[in-house]
């Protein structure tokens, strides 16, 4: 989970890092939390320009991200695919 905060920025280098498949065998699923329009943008700008190599959602509110994230770690561990 990634939450964004007041003023925050992610240099280009960490946006390519975390779109990365080597980052894809440490992280089942990001969920990028976003507090205003800025960076609603710039998370968006993030997936189509980065393209991350796993699922990467959107979201406004923690609780909602969590949901999401939990439903993730289920469908992997359903899968009997590693957990990390």
């Amino acid at each position: 989970m990634v939450i964004s905060g007041h003023l925050s920025s992610v240099s280009k280098e960490a946006r390519e890092v975390v779109a990365s498949r080597e980052f894809m065998g440490k992280t089942l699923a990001k969920a990028l939390i976003v507090d205003s329009l800025g960076h609603r943008i710039v998370g968006n700008f993030y997936l189509s320009v980065n393209k991350p190599n796993i699922k990467t959602k959107i979201f406004s509110e923690r609780a909602e991200a969590l949901k999401w994230l939990r439903i993730q770690l289920n469908e992997q561990s359903s899968k009997g695919l590693p957990t990390n």
